[in-house]
């Protein structure tokens, strides 16, 4: 109570020195400071509440010299009412790179740039100069604000028309987010993604002209647009439509594939429309107070979009957002497949499942007989690469499975499926629910891909072993088996971090996979290839259309598996380069190595060795699972701007449902024909 009290009689200590008769404010070098000064006694230090208007205001109602001494200040002051710029741009993405709008965000948050001397953006950035001042002010009371309005005799909203009228230049600026706006929209590639609009008149242009119609009513008329006018109620009407628009320009990126540079336009197209959505309630009116009403919110919101300026998270997260969407857009429709539903498609992974730890076990053997050649650790990378890539390149190619692989795919699947769920049903509890079920599937496909994984990695890596002993008379379990056996042991070894390793590279090889496949799609590379002039010429139609259909199937997988491989067989090379002990575990490989141990052990085992190196496949199977999956689901929830509060409503729905049909993480139900409970 103190501090507030000693912040009172400092507050007239400077209305008392500045703003009676002498009017020493008119003699100060800078008397921006004055008012910084004074917003400086409205606050409550070390806490974000609301400023304390009743002192100011107590203090120019019992004295009409002073308050009329600060009217004629703060007049003088904002003598140069140009806000244009505050309204236009502050705070929205530029068409500059990355790195040149991060190192401006960033010299904002340190060192703002202030604005011209004098201008609007100058004097807010002075005094509001704090990270918190917007949600202090936001939290004053309505009737303080209005009050102190008054008593300030600022000019309603409805009462000036001039050129540099508050009035008008909220008009310039809606006018000019308008036509910026429309030049994006008309420019090709953006047309590109709305095939729909080519022939049919933009929404953002008849805006604009709905706009400048409004306008023209309110230059005539000296007064605001009455909302019940069909004029403002079309305005509304187009608004939606252009929303409309950019959503399904981003709907087609799913067929159309999206650039970057595109996704940054239809972001910064978003946040246009978002502004004007903000700001055409402040050009309509019914009533007086309605003017007074719009002047304090618009004054709000210049004070809003100053403190944007300098908010370098926003921009962070803004496009982090931009690369998420770009590089997961083209992987939900994938990860559908490695979940399933029913017995008959729980079977058909068991049998994929199965395929890739053939040809895994395969792998295993190979390996081992690689790491025997007398070659450079250079050379050992390439080799364990090709070996690493052409294995996982069989396994896609012959439609076989790879268990890691799937989380990666069903992370975006799992998102999308969420943000359908928001759409129809935002507040809902039976959205939960239903997510719930649908995780149980998914985790039940990852299961059935594990164990068919495993045990023919297992089962393949002995049985090869057992016959190169036999009949090739080639030995090579015996030399590696304790380190085949010690690397399994999560307690002995750094198998589970060698495993998160694995997880990673799982992570980035989806991401490779989604972007190939967007890239491709938005450059329609299978068209060029089905219908260039070279291709035909030199393969013939029917040549040219069947490398087009493999290239748009199969060529983002390739080069997803080609890559994983590389970073699985280069990683220990690399280790060794920098002196650390680098290397991947994955559960697969784990299993066939364990085989190949056991073996050269002659099975002579001891529990110890045997439980460990159980409890380390299952572990390193975990680790693999919820590294990939956790990174690929954060980058997909920040890709559909899922909020990250949902998690905790999605762990409570799935542990309740795991309480209530734990075998549903396991197994598919069996139902009866007419139960379909579970969604779809």
């Amino acid at each position: 109570m103190a501090s507030k009290e000693s912040q009172n009689l400092e507050l007239k200590k400077i209305f008392q020195a500045y703003f009676n008769k002498g009017k020493l404010w008119e003699h100060d070098e800078n008397p921006v400071q004055i008012l910084v000064n004074i917003v400086d006694c409205l606050r409550t230090p070390g806490t974000t509440t609301a400023f304390d208007l009743t002192g100011l205001i107590a203090l120019l109602e019992e004295n009409e010299v002073l308050r009329n001494n600060f009217i004629e200040f703060t007049n003088s002051l904002f003598a140069q009412n140009d806000f244009v710029d505050l309204i236009t741009d502050t705070g929205m993405l530029r068409d500059e790179s990355f790195f040149k709008e991060f190192t401006l965000r960033f010299y904002n948050l340190i060192l703002p740039y202030q604005g011209k001397i004098n201008s609007t953006k100058y004097i807010l950035s002075q005094v509001f100069n704090h990270s918190d001042d917007y949600q202090s002010i936001l939290l004053i009371p309505y009737g303080d604000l209005y009050q102190l309005f008054n008593l300030l005799e600022v000019p309603s909203i409805d009462t000036q028309f001039s050129e540099k009228s508050s009035l008008s230049q909220l008009i310039y600026a809606l006018k000019i987010l308008t036509l910026r706006l429309c030049g994006k929209a008309i420019e090709s590639e953006t047309l590109r993604m709305v095939p729909t609009y080519n022939n049919i008149n933009s929404p953002f242009l008849a805006f604009h002209n709905e706009l400048e119609s409004i306008k023209k009513h309110i230059t005539k008329n000296q007064q605001l647009a009455d909302s019940k006018s069909l004029d403002y109620k079309q305005l509304h009407v187009l608004l939606k439509q252009c929303e409309e628009y950019i959503d399904l320009a981003y709907k087609n990126s799913n067929n159309l594939g999206i650039s970057l540079s595109l996704n940054k336009n239809l972001a910064r197209m978003r946040m246009q429309l978002m502004r004007i959505e903000e700001l055409i309630p402040l050009i309509h009116g019914d009533t007086p107070q309605d003017g007074k009403k719009n002047t304090i919110d618009l004054y709000l919101k210049l004070i809003q979009y100053n403190a944007q300026r300098k908010n370098l998270k926003s921009f962070i997260s803004e496009t982090t957002q931009l690369f998420a969407y770009e590089i997961t857009s083209q992987t939900a429709e994938t990860g559908k497949k490695y979940i399933s539903e029913h017995w008959y498609d729980y079977g058909k992974m068991f049998y994929k499942a199965a395929g890739g730890g053939v040809i895994v076990g395969i792998l295993c053997i190979i390996k081992v007989l690689l790491s025997k050649l007398d070659v450079s650790d250079f050379g050992q990378a390439v080799l364990y690469s090709l070996n690493y890539s052409l294995g996982f390149i069989a396994i896609y190619l012959t439609g076989m499975s790879l268990a890691t692989k799937q989380p990666a795919m069903t992370a975006s699947t799992v998102a999308s499926f969420l943000e359908a769920d928001m759409r129809k049903e935002p507040h809902i509890k039976n959205k939960y629910n239903q997510f719930a079920a649908f995780f149980a599937r998914l985790i039940r496909t990852q299961f059935v891909a594990f164990l068919g994984n495993i045990l023919l990695a297992f089962l393949v890596a002995l049985v090869g072993i057992f016959l190169l002993e036999k009949y090739m008379n080639i030995e090579i379990g015996k030399e590696k088996a304790n380190l085949l056996i010690h690397d399994l042991n999560p307690i002995e070894s750094l198998a589970l971090l060698h495993a998160a390793i694995a997880g990673v590279y799982l992570f980035i090889s989806g991401l490779i996979s989604g972007n190939r496949s967007n890239s491709d799609k938005y450059y329609n590379l299978p068209q060029r290839i089905k219908n260039g002039i070279w291709t035909k010429k030199r393969f013939g139609l029917k040549r040219a259309e069947k490398i087009s259909r493999f290239y748009e199937h199969y060529y983002p997988g390739l080069v997803s598996n080609f890559w994983f491989g590389v970073f699985m067989g280069t990683t220990a090379s690399v280790g060794k380069f920098l002196g650390l002990n680098l290397d991947i575990r994955h559960i697969t490989f784990s299993s066939g190595n364990f085989a190949l141990g056991a073996f050269g052990k002659d099975f002579i085992l001891s529990y110890y060795q045997i439980f460990w190196s159980l409890a380390g496949i299952i572990l390193i199977g975990f680790i693999n699972f919820a590294v990939s999956f956790n990174f690929s689901l954060f980058i997909a929830f920040k890709a559909k701007k899922i909020p990250g509060g949902e998690l905790r409503n999605i762990i409570s729905s799935i542990i309740n449902y795991f309480l209530k049909k734990p075998l549903d993480f396991i197994f598919p139900p069996i139902r009866k024909q007419e139960d379909n409970s579970e969604p779809i």
